[in-house]
């Protein structure tokens, strides 16, 4: 199973020193707005693995549109340095989605399909029909509707699993309920960037991640044991001498191997269960 730290387009300086950080998303969209700093981030290929999502729902809630053609080029233009790259979703219009998809494939792209929530399953089917490995996505309207969401997730794995080896990936699903309940083969999230925004600390339960602000000791206190397993030297994350970002580089490094090690365990998981994720 692979996390893929979504937003790390404009962290480049951060992630290419951290080997835990394996598996990085970014958006066509938001490295286009400065494409000379963030297509640095392609210079990590090799070291890492790269998913070049097109950042269709960021445009659409700026009121700005992705030219197709445009994004086309830039993918044939840096396929090189890309594991997996999405088609262009238009936000509300499944059929246009699904043209966009063909649209790419005639230009010798084979982009990955993703399908979401309040779309038409004929779409999934389709997609489930027609492709190895499909995207689901949408959930963020979801947040705080537990039931809703299950019920939408059990739908679409019951059509995905009749299709043996068909891999998944979960947009903006980071849930350890939902990872431990449904085998997606990959999922990413922002989560890990709590680290950096508002000095987070994401420790991992049985139904979710707890997010630990760095400056609540007591709560530090309480999961001392479960942080030093893993990063021994717990002092490194209540840091606040180093100078600009680098005051940040520790609570960001603790994340991304607490969310690996997570991962690595729901790996575990659903191999013993007989599925295999890697």
């Amino acid at each position: 199973m692979k996390f893929y730290l979504a937003g790390s387009e404009g962290f480049y300086d951060f992630l290419k020193n951290i080997p835990e950080a394996k598996s990085l998303l970014c958006s066509y969209y938001s490295i286009t707005q400065n494409e000379k700093k963030n297509s640095q981030i392609f210079n990590l290929y090799g070291q890492k693995d790269i998913f070049l999502d097109s950042g269709a729902f960021s445009a659409f809630t700026t009121g700005a549109k992705i030219d197709i053609d445009a994004y086309i080029d830039f993918i044939k233009r840096w396929k090189h340095k890309i594991t997996v790259y999405c088609g262009l979703d238009v936000i509300g219009d499944a059929e246009q989605t699904y043209k966009n998809q063909l649209y790419m494939q005639k230009a010798g792209l084979m982009p990955l399909a993703t399908f979401h929530h309040g779309e038409d399953f004929k779409y999934l089917d389709i997609y489930v029909r027609d492709y190895d490995y499909i995207a689901l996505g949408g959930v963020a309207q979801l947040r705080g509707q537990r039931d809703k969401l299950d019920r939408w997730l059990n739908s679409c794995f019951s059509r995905i699993v009749k299709k043996k080896g068909l891999k998944v990936h979960g947009f903006a699903i980071f849930a350890p309920r939902l990872i431990l309940k449904y085998p997606f083969y990959s999922v990413d999230a922002t989560s890990w960037l709590s680290g950096c925004i508002t000095g987070t600390l994401m420790i991992p339960t049985i139904n979710n991640f707890v997010g630990v602000s760095y400056k609540d000791k007591d709560k530090i206190l309480k999961y001392t044991k479960q942080i030093q397993r893993l990063y021994p030297n717990i002092i490194d994350l209540l840091d606040e001498k180093k100078a600009g970002k680098l005051k940040y580089y520790n609570r960001l490094r603790f994340n991304i191997i607490m969310i690996d090690q997570f991962y690595k365990l729901c790996t575990e998981v659903w191999l013993r269960r007989g599925v295999n994720l890697i």
